[in-house]
């Protein structure tokens, strides 16, 4: 399981308001990589959109504000592989 997170502030300290938008392009690009080697290794993954935030960031110890989790990509083996 890997979970992606993000202290907003400091991106959005540099860039403005643009510097989310920043944050989740630069998410996006890590998920892509995981895919990737998730697939070169015959192993399954899949971000997931929809999972509990605040159940999330107190598992990993986050406040939820200031560093807050934006993506959870579970990665194992597939249904029927060797």
């Amino acid at each position: 399981m890997f979970v992606i997170t993000a202290i907003t502030n400091r991106t959005e300290f540099k860039y403005g308001p643009r510097g989310f938008r920043y944050i989740l392009m630069e998410v996006g690009h890590v998920c892509q990589n995981l895919y990737l080697g998730a697939a070169g290794l015959s192993l399954g993954s899949c971000s997931l959109g929809g999972f509990l935030d605040r159940g999330f960031d107190k598992l990993l110890d986050l406040d939820g504000y200031i560093e807050k989790t934006l993506v959870v990509i579970p990665v194992g083996k597939l249904k029927g592989g060797d």
